[in-house]
């Protein structure tokens, strides 16, 4: 929503209404100290005017706070059980520099080594063609290797989607079944 629509004319009413409640001089010059009634007041009418935004904001808000206690055990599991029993590794890689990786691997509670593609910048993502020249940064890309580094299996992701773990685990299991034979 842009900012001019809520300029709007309510608002325009809420600051004259402010500005008489609240501002109005005394008769030597200064402010007078609003009461504490009519501020609450106030408080009351621009929640109650913006309940709709502010309840999705709250919303939202724990929606983050709970994703924080699912998204560290969710990686801990990939790797531990799902990642492990394949006899794989999971390793991230980016351009970002390794100080980067260390603070965002340490707020996301990762389990698993973020490899730095600092320098020369974009060396590997460029050897696997993933390097965006114009952004400076690497693509959203997964790529399942073997033991020998061969590509198994690989996909680019379109910017802002999360690719998922499927295709890496379908790959894995294909693997498994070359083995196993």
């Amino acid at each position: 929503m842009s900012w001019s629509r809520l300029e709007g004319k309510s608002a325009a009413r809420k600051m004259l209404r402010r500005e008489t409640k609240a501002g109005s001089k005394s008769t030597d010059g200064t402010r007078k100290r609003p009461s504490a009634s009519a501020v609450w007041r106030e408080s009351r009418d621009l929640i109650w005017e913006h309940r709709g935004r502010l309840g999705l904001g709250l919303s939202l808000m724990l929606v983050n706070r709970l994703s924080g206690l699912v998204l560290p055990a969710t990686s801990k599991y990939l790797v531990d059980e799902v990642i492990g029993k394949h006899r794989a590794e999971l390793l991230g890689i980016s351009v970002d520099g390794a100080w980067c990786h260390v603070a965002y691997a340490t707020h996301r509670r990762f389990h698993f080594p973020l490899l730095s593609d600092f320098e020369p910048k974009g060396a590997v993502a460029k050897t696997y063609g993933v390097y965006a020249q114009e952004q400076g940064t690497s693509g959203r890309a997964l790529f399942v290797l073997d033991e020998e580094g061969t590509i198994r299996w690989s996909y680019v992701s379109p910017i802002g989607v999360n690719p998922g773990a499927d295709g890496i685990l379908m790959a894995l299991e294909q693997m498994d079944a070359v083995h196993a034979s």
